[in-house]
């Protein structure tokens, strides 16, 4: 409950940055990013108040932070949202924390995932355009300053789990460079759920468990993957000596739902009662992702850490509709215009 006030607080003043900035698309990137340093900054005195203090001199400790970053996901695929696909788990985190129902994002991957690692518009440093093509020698710019870099600076062990698509022309521009203290994932923008190669102009296999090609995946389902490796790193910190153990944020960049459209049959059984068949293919790899985040969420509460937790859930950009990109596309953005691709 004081951490929800706390948020509160904070967007308070997100709301007041809003009106000084200007009403512009993209500028929730800039709050939400902001809201995780604001929550940082704040601690409750013996009276319950929320004072504002320098993080080094306040006995309270940070929260834990858990960003789970849904891909090419619709306005129209999460059940509070009148969607045909059941979402009951991400329904009830909704229902007891803070919708942001004006919360936009840029229009593809690259630009998203650049925002919400330095809180800058990513026209500042000219990542606006697209994504970043995987033979391509590009990047986020080493001079920005990563969003798990300055959290690192405060106490925290730094997790990135999942897709990157930030560059990896260089060792330099790949998460463990950038900040994070571990990474299982992958570093293109999309890839075969199961082995795990890419197809940007050159074909290979693209998982890795930080450096080193984490070829053992091979065949696995990407969800799987990510959340076993979420589980592992709340149960690692369990082990840990409370005295010397640092607050977590673990950045969970799931592959659901970019195209191709793959998921376990067990899941897409369990939506046959839609006809279309990329809908249904999309629908079950949502009811997957809605499973994941169930299970890393319950991992957090057998771990007594959950009540001290700031949870944030978010797509990258909107979805592609039924019937694009040669049948790949099997999201809802109704009743908003556009999506994928598109700046509204």
């Amino acid at each position: 409950v004081k951490l929800r006030k706390l948020v509160v607080q904070c967007a308070r003043i997100n709301t007041i940055m809003r009106m000084m900035i200007g009403h512009h698309h993209n500028v929730v990137f800039v709050v939400v990013v902001y809201t995780i340093l604001c929550v940082l900054s704040f601690h409750h005195d013996g009276g319950g108040a929320v004072v504002f203090a320098d993080n080094k001199q306040s006995s309270s400790p940070p929260p834990h932070i858990l960003f789970v970053l849904a891909d090419d996901y619709g306005w129209g695929d999460i059940g509070y949202h009148n969607s045909e696909i059941p979402t009951p788990h991400l329904d009830s985190l909704a229902a007891t924390g803070i919708k942001l129902e004006n919360y936009y994002v840029q229009p593809v991957c690259t630009p998203s995932r650049a925002s919400i690692m330095t809180g800058r518009y990513p026209i500042r440093y000219g990542l606006q355009h697209g994504v970043i093509q995987a033979p391509q020698p590009s990047g986020l710019h080493l001079n920005e300053t990563t969003l798990p870099s300055k959290l690192k600076e405060a106490g925290y062990a730094t997790h990135a789990i999942g897709k990157w698509h930030l560059g990896f022309f260089k060792w330099d521009y790949t998460p463990t460079y950038r900040g994070f203290d571990t990474h299982v994932g992958y570093y293109a923008g999309g890839e075969d759920y199961f082995s795990h190669e890419a197809s940007w102009v050159y074909t290979g296999f693209d998982f890795r468990n930080n450096t080193k090609s984490l070829w053992p995946a091979r065949g696995e389902y990407s969800s799987q993957v990510f959340e076993t490796e979420a589980l592992r790193v709340v149960s690692r910190y369990e082990k840990e000596d409370p005295a010397t153990r640092k607050p977590l944020f673990i950045y969970l960049a799931m592959q659901t739902c970019h195209d191709p459209l793959e998921v376990p049959p067990q899941f897409e059984e369990k939506c046959d009662f839609i006809q279309d068949e990329s809908r249904r293919k999309f629908c079950g790899m949502t009811v997957n992702l809605d499973l994941t985040v169930q299970n890393v969420t319950n991992a957090f509460k057998q771990a007594g850490i959950w009540n001290d937790t700031l949870f944030i859930f978010s797509t990258d950009n909107g979805g592609w509709p039924v019937g694009a990109s040669n049948g790949q596309g099997g999201a809802s953005n109704w009743p908003l215009r556009g999506g994928k691709f598109t700046l509204w």
